[in-house]
């Protein structure tokens, strides 16, 4: 508030104050001063590196001068957006139990909400800030790093919307900010000044791709945007100390870069609203996307040998390899979900496969497609597994700040759900557990991992006395119960799944996946009146309501669990929602929710029928899937013609 002159302080003192200070336009009672302010000392510890290793979107040394000089008298070095920032990262030292100083501090036994609480009267206080400072009108590189820096923190006091306001706000600042061309006659190149905003747009154009691109959200830059960027900054011709920072964070973010442009695929042929709209998937650009994503898992295991230019430790090197190594299995686990999506929601076929347009060859090759992408996501979860064995009891997951929150959910998920052993679904539990970060909800997520596997173990109990059970199917024996030792690169071959050779079709009830539904709340088979919710059935072939929805006759060698074992996972439907990813929106997990009747089945995701070409086609068996070759796995399909090399859509500057 303006300081009032004394005269009309003391007119107040008789009369009062106007009716127009009462008015709630003119006036709104600031929030409670809570936030801690930064030391010098913060920007030199441990907590600041790693979070630096997740979130790169300051220049550390850049900004830690800055700092230093304002505080030692110089207010125009760090303008009101550049104080908000060391306020932000103040906010997220507290929401790991590290103080202004970067030192841990003991946690206090309370309630995790009450945790949470502390922490959003502090993001109260900055949101606040942000608005009486005008932030969001007024473009700067700064406001729009401070923006970016406090939104995945608001998934509590702000709404969706609100979220995607500001997400929207800071890129399109971005695009104010970024120069339309470079001039080659602007005097000595500014490699630090070129850096802060490089980090910034890559920053932006990472998240961007990696959130929105893997739900139905709006894609705001594109490659065009990365393009015409990167041509606008200078080469790294020199030997100065600026100009190796500048190379060597560039190529820190090039994998990143990469992944994102990857998400944008999908985005393109399976998650966005266009793709959802076709009748028919893009099975050429799902090839792509998975050949890519194959490639970036051997181009990080390659980063241990070329390293990364001194810009990180060793030790950050293998925690930032690892960290998007388990990203790369959270955008198999999206593929395969939205590919079981469209397949429990396609219309029933109403004549046999008689041509490539025709709806029952749609639905075959669908159904092709998903057997490829859950082989791989079993595959590839074997790898995560031996990572995180790797990293446990390290900082690893101490401080992740959501790189691989969800990859080891969904991990955790899956292995409780169908193919692991107690020993692994307790790795992820305990990787879970090992995460400080506040809103982590670890304790929610491994609340439904065990109701997975408990549901899935008294199944197994039940099938045992009617049934033999399959080797591949027990609990106690799937995944091999030894533990794995991680060697740097995945493994050649894929262990042999059992697929009985009966020809079924798949129930539009399929089970459901491992995204939220759209109130945050598990679904459920049951309707209000406790009956099994009734759909029509996609198939006439169906005899069983339990997944994999074949006859007694061919299920032998599978075991799912039980139709109504009163703990489903969540919607399928609700993949494409903010609430999917938490960077915008993290729908709150409830431990006895009633859950919606979106779909029928049990727990984990349906097998689906074997196609009958699928057995003879050695280019879709198990044992040709792996991180080498699971790429090429389609290239033998008689339907698919022309080469499967992959070329990047997005330019990278070098």
């Amino acid at each position: 508030m303006l300081r009032r002159g004394r005269r009309l302080q003391q007119v107040e003192a008789v009369y009062g104050k106007t009716a127009c200070d009462e008015n709630p336009l003119y006036y709104t009672e600031p929030p409670s001063n809570v936030i801690p302010r930064l030391t010098s000392e913060f920007f030199e510890s441990s907590f600041f590196r790693r979070l630096q290793a997740q979130r790169p979107i300051l220049v550390p040394s850049e900004f830690h001068d800055r700092f230093n000089e304002f505080n030692s008298g110089n207010p125009e070095a760090l303008s009101v957006p550049g104080q908000l920032i060391s306020m932000a990262l103040a906010i997220w030292g507290a929401s790991f139990s590290v103080n202004e100083k970067g030192h841990e501090y003991l946690q206090e036994i309370r309630e995790t909400r009450q945790r949470i609480s502390d922490i959003n009267d502090m993001l109260r206080e900055m949101l606040y800030l942000i608005d009486i400072h005008g932030i969001l009108r007024r473009p700067s590189w700064d406001g729009v790093r401070l923006i970016l820096l406090v939104l995945p923190l608001t998934h509590e006091i702000q709404s969706p919307a609100e979220r995607q306001v500001m997400h929207e706000t800071a890129l399109s600042q971005i695009h104010a900010l970024s120069p339309a061309t470079s001039d080659p006659n602007n005097g000595p190149v500014d490699f630090l000044d070129a850096l802060v905003k490089a980090r910034t747009f890559w920053y932006a154009f990472v998240q961007d791709g990696v959130i929105n691109g893997l739900r139905s959200g709006r894609l705001l830059l594109d490659e065009d945007d990365l393009s015409m960027f990167e041509a606008t900054l200078p080469r790294a011709l020199d030997n100065s100390r600026e100009c190796a920072l500048y190379a060597s964070s560039h190529r820190y973010s090039e994998i990143p870069l990469k992944i994102s442009s990857v998400c944008r695929d999908i985005h393109g042929a399976l998650t966005g609203p266009k793709a959802r709209r076709r009748a028919d998937v893009d099975e050429r650009a799902i090839e792509i996307a998975w050949n890519s994503l194959d490639r970036l898992w051997r181009d990080l295991d390659d980063l241990r040998h070329n390293g990364m230019g001194g810009l990180l430790e060793m030790e950050d090197v293998e925690r930032y390899i690892h960290g998007w190594q388990i990203f790369i299995f959270q955008c198999h686990n999206v593929i395969r979900e939205a590919l079981k999506y469209r397949l429990v929601s396609a219309p029933l076929p109403n004549s046999y496969p008689v041509g490539p347009q025709s709806p029952a060859y749609r639905q075959d090759r669908l159904g092709r497609l998903y057997e490829v992408a859950k082989l791989r996501c079993h595959r590839t979860v074997r790898d995560v597994v031996s990572i995180i064995q790797r990293n446990l009891g390290t900082s690893f997951f101490q401080y992740d700040a959501a790189l691989v929150r969800d990859g080891c959910f969904f991990a955790g998920f899956l292995l409780a759900g169908e193919s692991g052993s107690r020993q692994h679904v307790d790795l992820c539990i305990q990787a879970l557990k090992e995460m400080r970060w506040v809103f982590s909800k670890s304790e929610e997520r491994i609340h439904t991992i065990m109701k997975v596997w408990e549901s899935r173990v008294a199944h197994n109990r039940e099938s045992s006395h009617s049934q033999p059970p399959s080797p591949t199917e027990d609990p106690q024996n799937s995944l091999a119960s030894g533990s794995y030792a991680y060697s740097g690169r995945s493994p050649s071959h894929m262990p042999h799944l059992f697929f009985p050779g009966a020809t079924v079709s798949l129930s539009s009830g399929s089970a459901p996946g491992t995204a939220y539904s759209e109130d945050g709340k598990w679904s459920s088979t049951m309707t209000e009146n406790g009956e099994p919710s009734q759909r029509p059935s996609v198939s006439p072939q169906v005899t069983s309501n339990s997944p994999p929805f074949i006859s007694p006759r061919t299920s032998a060698g599978l075991d799912p669990l039980p139709n109504g074992t009163g703990f489903g996972e969540p919607s399928t439907s609700a993949l494409y929602m903010p609430s999917y990813y938490s960077d915008f929106s993290d729908a709150h997990v409830s431990r006895d929710a009633p859950t919606s009747a979106s779909h029928s089945g049990p727990t984990t995701p349906p097998t689906l029928p074997p196609y009958p070409y699928l057995a003879n086609n050695a280019s879709y068996g198990c044992d040709s899937v792996s991180h080498q070759s699971a790429g090429r796995a389609m290239e033998s399909h008689p339907d698919e013609a022309g080469s499967t090399s992959y070329q990047s859509t997005a330019p990278f500057y070098s």
